[in-house]
């Protein structure tokens, strides 16, 4: 009997684990003829047939388009290249098929680029466009005026001026400034520094200056907030409509809104944090199990760091759930989980060291005691109630009237946790749908739903709150030991972890945890949007269903006009930053020492300050002068005033009701006036 003929590289592999010859012994009596080019015959002509090697004879001589080596089509031997019986004979032509699917993958793969290049771009382009309008007019007003009310919105301004200075000019560390709270200086790793956030705002000062670097990134925020959803939901559902969806309920969500009305340039800041929540996930799922997606995971943490303390925290505590879904659902366990987990082990072991880094100047300031530990009654203040989740914003255009009408809002800033009409029900397909979502899709809703409840019990803080208003319980008499009086709250998980935890205590919003159960929503809507869109055969139901799914999301967030109050330095300030020299100055009445304005004043006058916006964290040296400073004008007021050096004493009029009376005190203990612009009075020592 005839031997089979062995295929190179068939790799038919036995149970056994050794390769299998692919035979063809259809007639025993006959051999395969082969016909190769060479010498014997150049032409690789099918003996017999006429015809050359390379198109359909015994052996071909054409090469592999892509290994170079030959290759070969076996044909059973007979008269006219048919078998004895009439049947037709069958052919292995690698080569030839190679080379049409390499080249209509390739074509493939280029069209495919073309697509997703075009629908990133719609979104990119989209997103712009909802950036601009939802926080119109700031566009508008650029360089001039700043969107809401005076308020942590200065603080960032001046912020980004000083980093300026001190980088640039001064070539010092901008974490420390000596020129505040003089003559101590004062650390500003007391209060949250955005560095990234201010890193994106420097390269604009010189065009637009800091008011206008300010108001530019915290749009740009909005156009990279919704993005990093959107790049997500398409790389797990490939539908672009699910994705646009997904990136807007999270880009444009009203929490967002009442943090940029506030100025809360650090809170803008929300795409680093998803960034991290999305990489990690994307790891565990097995999308981005490669150095790369290690790399990501990495810098987007550290970067989380660089921005919000309170957003590192709060991610570090939502990986534990994220990751216990995915070992609950076997990704993480086992031999198919190795990989996943040393991509994690890789990703989170290279960020830890550099995130110590970033937040080393707030834990030195924890250790000394400089930042203290909140009281649980001071936290529940700033704890969320579950009606905070259904009510829509004040600010909104369509639901805010009714809103603010019917409901006492007073926590608008931090309170405001909508999650929108359209995507809590996209979300709740998803919820329904779960088992019958593609590819990675039941796993994706696991993780979607362990962050999301974690992140909404937190967020509720260590007491049950309804309505913002404590929820409380009768005790029963055999309980009252341990629990004196006649009603208790209604104790939550948050409390565990605000006794035990360690700097858990010291946050004072648990309502910011909110943040990620808008998060876990957007991308559930973006799975239900995605299962719902994938039913409808037709393109264009599909578009037309998808852009009306946007334009609800939108209509149901969009705000009204955003009010506006314009940045002007006062006249005071352009006189002081012509005098020469540093003399040190003081503001009266001195509770405007700690006011945002006060400190957005020295960025005009660049001079150095007695006060500066503390918070809820002074200075030791501001502490122990505030109860004198605020006699003034007496003989105490004035002899501290000299001992720490101050020049420059101004006197804002309409802080005090007897101005003459005030005056003539102030020029009796030694100061003499030295100019008067716009109410503002400012007094110099006699003696100089």
């Amino acid at each position: 009997m005839p031997k089979p003929i062995g295929l190179a590289g068939s790799g038919a592999c036995t149970p056994s684990g050794e390769t299998r010859s692919m035979a063809i012994r259809k007639h025993p009596p006959t051999r395969p003829r082969l016909a190769m080019p060479g010498p014997a015959n150049p032409g690789g002509v099918c003996p017999g047939e006429g015809r050359t090697g390379g198109s359909d004879c015994g052996t071909a001589g054409a090469r592999n388009a892509f290994t170079g080596a030959a290759t070969v089509t076996l044909r059973d031997a007979s008269e006219n290249g048919r078998p004895t019986d009439g049947r037709a004979s069958p052919k292995l032509n690698l080569p030839l098929r190679g080379l049409r699917e390499g080249s209509s993958r390739s074509d493939g793969i280029q069209r495919q680029r073309v697509k997703n290049a075009g629908s990133h771009g719609l979104a990119l382009v989209l997103y712009t466009l909802l950036a601009v309008l939802f926080t119109w007019p700031v566009a508008g007003l650029l360089r001039s005026g700043i969107a809401g009310q005076p308020g942590d919105n200065l603080q960032f301004v001046w912020l980004i001026d000083w980093y300026k200075r001190a980088l640039f000019e001064l070539g010092r560390s901008p974490l420390f400034d000596p020129w505040l709270n003089f003559p101590e200086g004062w650390s500003l790793s007391s209060i949250e520094l955005p560095h990234t956030m201010i890193g994106f705002a420097l390269p604009l000062v010189p065009i637009l200056g800091a008011v206008g670097a300010y108001n530019f990134t915290s749009i740009a925020s909005f156009l990279a907030s919704a993005l990093v959803p959107y790049a997500y939901v398409k790389r797990w559902t490939g539908s672009n409509a699910a994705a646009l969806i997904a990136g807007t309920s999270f880009g444009f969500t009203p929490f967002r809104q009442s943090h940029f009305l506030i100025g809360h340039l650090n809170l803008l800041g929300t795409f680093w944090p998803a960034l991290y929540i999305l990489s990690l996930i994307d790891i565990c799922i097995g999308r981005g199990r490669s150095l790369k997606g290690a790399g990501l995971l990495c810098a987007s943490l550290v970067a989380t760091a660089l921005t919000s303390q309170y957003y590192l925290y709060m991610s570090l505590i939502l990986s534990a759930p994220i990751v216990a879904a995915f070992w609950m659902s076997g990704n993480l366990r086992g031999g198919d989980g190795h990989r996943a987990r040393t991509i994690l082990a890789v990703g989170l072991g290279a960020a830890i060291p550099l995130v110590v880094i970033a937040i080393w100047p707030y834990l030195e300031l924890r250790r000394t005691g400089t930042i203290g530990a909140r009281s649980r009654e001071y936290v529940r203040g700033y704890s969320a109630s579950p009606t905070d989740y259904v009510l829509p914003a004040t600010t909104s255009m369509v639901w805010g009237p009714w809103v603010s009408s019917h409901f006492d809002r007073f926590q608008w800033v931090e309170g405001t946790l909508y999650l929108g009409a359209a995507g809590a029900g996209l979300a709740a397909v998803s919820l329904l749908r779960r088992r019958r979502l593609a590819d990675h899709g039941p796993k994706l809703v696991l993780a979607c739903v362990a962050l999301g409840a974690t992140a909404f019990v937190l967020s509720l803080g260590t007491d049950l709150q309804w309505m913002s208003t404590p929820v409380l319980v009768p005790v029963p008499e055999f309980a009252h030991t341990w629990l004196p009086g006649p009603q208790a709250h209604v104790p939550l998980p948050g409390r565990l972890l605000f006794e035990y935890l360690p700097l858990y205590s010291s946050m004072r919003v648990p309502m910011r945890f909110g943040l990620f159960v808008i998060l876990a929503v957007s991308l559930l809507a973006g799975l239900g949007a995605g299962h719902i869109l994938a039913r409808l055969r037709r393109p264009g139901q599909r578009l037309a269903l998808g852009a009306f799914l946007v334009a609800l999301v939108v209509m149901d967030f969009i705000p009204k006009a955003a009010p506006m109050f314009e940045v002007r330095p006062r006249a005071v300030d352009a006189w002081l930053r012509d005098q020469p020299g540093n003399g040190a100055v003081a503001q009266f009445p001195f509770d405007l020492s700690e006011d945002q304005y006060q400190v957005y004043y020295t960025s005009v006058h660049r001079k150095p300050f007695l006060g500066g916006f503390f918070n809820a964290f002074p200075p030791t040296q501001y502490q122990s002068i505030r109860p004198v400073m605020t006699g003034f004008p007496d003989s105490a007021s004035v002899a501290l005033l000299k001992e720490l050096r101050i020049e420059y004493v101004i006197v804002s009029e309409s802080g005090y009701s007897e101005f003459a009376a005030v005056e003539a005190e102030i020029l009796h203990l030694g100061l003499c006036p030295a100019v008067a612009l716009e109410g503002e009075h400012v007094y110099k020592w006699c003696s100089d």
